[in-house]
């Protein structure tokens, strides 16, 4: 009697962890097998599981420089470029800017750095591959609700790349980004493949048109499920699209800019958009498209999803799962990227 009452109460504690996000392992009472614990990767985000933070929080990001790191040379600041990068609590991607697609505070910046604890944070940055030597030129930010101690790390890796000034390698899978006050240890990602898996052949099924007519069951998005949807991955076909809130402390190049979205096959197209809530309309203000280098097929898609997404100017969903950018010329499907 007095093992089943244990065992309740185990049960209740177990549920409520659980609902707290936190993962608690134990036998049951008078069982006479023992439970192990498995030790999370350090690497990326996988240490920020849970509400609570982590015991191992530090005070900063920066480390010395080790005597052993030396400048990147040209090839190796490619690769860096060109890589993911995690740090302890986060991943670091850079990715190509055009000149065309900067924004005033960027300078003449050639790429920006990417990474998120909590919000999305991008770092512009005008790179001397020659020398291994970049200047920073400010960044934005998404402005979403997390826990404190989310936040007070995104800042602290926002001031560790801002004040970076070069590029270093120590083998071949750990750089630092180093500056006068200190260096941020990134080794290379051993990030899960992104949601939408792209082969290296052109599919035989490439789309002329990925528009469809708006289906009879789906209806306008309410304000609720439409700030759900703001909030969350979803996949287009042989794309993703993603939503974030845009910082209103960064000024937009267009007033009424409420998000940014940004869409991807090859290249990311980051767009300013105006959404209403209450009428789940969207406009678009433009923005900047990245310049990385992938097949011709893969651009030609980029351009396909594009100029698909650009003519609609509605949300509509369709259940739990499924979410319709819909206008004029048809609706863009959209499939929560966690759905598989």
């Amino acid at each position: 009697m007095i093992s089943q009452v244990l065992n309740a109460i185990a049960a209740f504690i177990m549920s409520i962890a659980a609902a707290l996000g936190l993962t608690l392992s134990a036998p049951e009472v008078g069982s006479s097998t023992s439970s192990t614990s498995s030790s999370s990767s350090s690497q990326g985000s996988s240490e920020l599981r849970g509400v609570f933070p982590p015991l191992n929080l530090p005070k900063s990001v920066l480390a010395s420089l080790p005597e052993s790191a030396k400048r990147a040379a040209p090839e190796q600041v490619d690769d860096i470029l060109a890589s993911q990068w995690d740090a302890q609590f986060t991943t670091v991607s850079f990715y190509p800017l055009r000149a065309e697609d900067l924004y005033p505070w960027d300078g003449d910046s050639t790429h920006y750095a990417s990474f998120s604890v909590c919000n999305h944070y991008t770092v512009s940055l005008e790179v001397d591959r020659s020398t291994a030597a970049f200047i920073t030129h400010g960044g934005s930010t998404t402005k979403m609700g997390c826990e404190q101690w989310r936040m007070d790390l995104d800042e602290k890796y926002f001031a560790a790349l801002h004040q970076s000034e070069a590029f270093y390698v120590d083998g071949a899978d750990t750089i630092y980004l180093a500056g006068p006050e200190g260096a941020l240890k990134l080794t290379r990602s051993k990030l899960p493949a992104p949601p939408v898996q792209l082969p290296t052949e052109p599919p035989t099924d490439l789309p002329e048109n990925v528009l469809e007519p708006l289906p009879a069951t789906a209806r306008k998005a309410s304000p609720e499920e439409l700030k759900r949807i703001l909030t969350q991955t979803w996949k287009a076909g042989y794309s993703t699209l993603e939503f974030s809130e845009w910082d209103q402390t960064y000024p937009p190049r267009h007033p009424g800019t409420t998000h940014l979205s940004q869409l991807r096959v090859c290249n990311y197209a980051i767009t300013e958009l105006e959404v209403d809530l209450e009428t789940a309309s969207v406009t678009r203000h433009g923005g900047r498209v990245t310049d990385a280098g992938c097949q011709q097929w893969r651009h030609d898609l980029d351009d396909t999803y594009r100029k698909a997404v650009d003519t609609t100017d509605t949300f509509y969903v369709d259940g739990a799962d499924t979410v319709y950018l819909a206008g004029p010329e048809g609706a863009l499907k959209l499939t929560r990227a966690d759905q598989g």
